[in-house]
Order: structure tokens, then C-alpha cells, then sequence
């Protein structure tokens, strides 16, 4: 393999799971809070309260 067969794939390896979290934390129910525990290192963006 060469340089311009691998480069597309590793492209998406590394911009592809950043992309399907930013969607997923944009479309959640508090998308700032759910951000910044995100951000943070949090493990729970939402409470029970």
C-alpha cells in the first residue's frame, strides 16, 4: 500500500468518531451541558435531579 491509498483511511479513522460525538452530543436534550462533561472527562452529563 502507498501513501495515497492509506492517507483517505486514516483520515477517517481519526475525524470520523469526533464527528459521530459532536453529533450526538449537539442533538441530546442539554448539548452544552452534555459538551463541557464531555470536555471535562465527566462520565454522567445528566443527573437524576
Amino acid at each position: 500500500m502507498n501513501l495515497l491509498t492509506v492517507l483517505p483511511l486514516a483520515l477517517v479513522m481519526v475525524a470520523g468518531p469526533q464527528l459521530i460525538s459532536a453529533v450526538f452530543l449537539a442533538a441530546g436534550r442539554q448539548p452544552r451541558r452534555s459538551s463541557v462533561a464531555y470536555l471535562s472527562g465527566r462520565r454522567w452529563a445528566s443527573s437524576s435531579r
